[in-house]
């Protein structure tokens, strides 16, 4: 059922690509210059904002002599690509993250890339993670990173209050209860002040907020899963067992060491190593609570490669990212400063990540095989929405969520009405 109803929302994608753009024709990469006699250099431009992307592209460069990329850093694909496509001067190979892609590939601004890279995300990826990139059976980016979700927390303070490693969000908050009777200046966790982790915890619970049936979007943000996520939160804002400093003031907690676990992407753990370096071997990591002892996790950050609308070269940029998104040696090269504790989204790469990023901080635990695990775990059921209106609306409801003008539950109702109602401005059916 799960994966006929991500076909069915796909399918809906393909419908956005028929009403909104107008299909090009392949490109054409024949690798020889004009006589055919012998190789010619092929030249790609890669557009990406990524930390390590000039480290890749070198050493591509060096082991590929007839392809050679030039990485222009480009920190905002997100609006940049759409103007380029139509201006024609859009980049061979670009950056995106997965909650970005289904927007993009229904504008028509992606080359279809199932003939060249199909068989890849079929072979290397989870299915959680090919859902991502894969819409109406067609695949439009190949996966990079994964920003898999686990649990940061503070190893010798567990200890100290005899607190135990939360398995579900029961145990969480009984942690969070705990903590604060302890010593009234520590918090558990950070207060849940961010729309895309909300999103992330939804998806965890067993949301599923887009679906499509024979062309038809259902739209389902503002459901009971959401509002059971949201409420959980609320409450234990409520009863001030978060941590609701922002900016530089929550910066200082977690410095400080006042705020006793982070749950967020297993990228974080380059952050917390280099942002808070007199912590070292204080910390480790744990699976994601969750709500039935069920293992689940979710993506909290992560990107992708894409090939822009328009290449002549897809090919050798498709050569690229099989390279990038594949071998051991692309992600040491990426990881190599070892400040990264990002988790390549083929599992296959997990041993490799793990070799260049020194396990000391964390007790000498070796973090990537906790996300490995948490990576197969994630509901394969999750669509991103197709129009950026949902995360826009999302992050400004935000806002008022971080003044206390309304509650983080109230966040939901305002985002579906207006992807529901954008949706139909686009011409796409949608369930009442």
């Amino acid at each position: 059922m799960r994966t006929s109803l991500r076909r069915t929302a796909c399918a809906a994608v393909v419908a956005s690509l028929s009403l909104l753009a107008t299909a090009c024709g392949g490109s054409d990469s024949s690798g020889k210059d004009a006589s055919g006699d012998k190789p010619a250099v092929t030249h790609l431009t890669l557009w990406a904002g990524t930390k390590g992307s000039r480290e890749i592209v070198e050493a591509f460069n060096k082991s590929h002599k007839d392809i050679q990329v030039k990485l222009e850093e480009v920190p905002d694909n997100d609006t940049k690509i759409p103007n380029a496509v139509k201006a024609g001067n859009a980049p061979d190979i670009a950056v995106l993250q997965y909650n970005q892609l289904p927007k993009h590939a229904a504008q028509g601004e992606f080359e279809d890339i199932s003939a060249q890279a199909g068989e890849t995300v079929k072979a290397n990826f989870p299915e959680s993670v090919q859902q991502l990139v894969t819409l109406g059976d067609k695949v439009w980016a190949v996966p990079n990173d994964a920003g898999v979700m686990v649990m940061f927390y503070r190893k010798d303070l567990f200890e100290k209050y005899g607190i135990e490693v939360p398995k579900t969000w029961a145990d969480f908050k009984a942690a969070a209860e705990k903590v604060k009777k302890a010593d009234k200046s520590l918090s558990l966790a950070p207060a849940n002040f961010d729309a895309n982790l909300t999103t992330a915890l939804s998806w965890q619970a067993g949301a599923t907020w887009f679906s499509a049936d024979g062309g038809t979007w259902k739209v389902d943000i503002d459901n009971k899963i959401s509002h059971k996520v949201a409420d959980y939160w609320d409450d234990l804002a409520d009863r001030k067992l978060l941590d609701a400093s922002e900016g530089e003031a929550l910066t200082k907690q977690k410095v400080d060491g006042r705020i006793l676990t982070e749950v967020s992407g297993i990228w974080a753990g380059g952050y917390m190593k280099t942002g808070q370096p007199d912590q070292s071997g204080k910390w480790a990591v744990a699976p994601l609570p969750t709500w039935d002892r069920t293992p689940a996790s979710a993506m909290f950050g992560g990107t992708a490669f894409v090939v822009p609308k328009g290449t002549k070269k897809v090919e050798a940029a498709m050569e690229f990212v099989t390279w990038a998104t594949t071998t051991p040696e692309a992600v040491k090269a990426r990881l190599a400063e070892g400040t990264s504790s990002t988790l390549p989204a083929n599992p296959e790469l997990a041993e490799a990540a793990s070799s260049t990023f020194d396990p000391a901080y964390f007790g000498g635990q070796d973090i990537h095989a906790v996300a490995r695990e948490a990576l197969k775990t994630m509901p394969s059921d999750w669509a991103y929405s197709p129009t950026a209106t949902t995360d826009t609306r999302l992050a400004d409801a935000m806002g008022k969520v971080k003044a206390g003008d309304i509650r983080l539950s109230e966040i939901f109702a305002p985002a579906e009405t207006a992807t529901v109602a954008d949706l139909k401005n686009r011409g796409l059916k949608v369930a009442q």
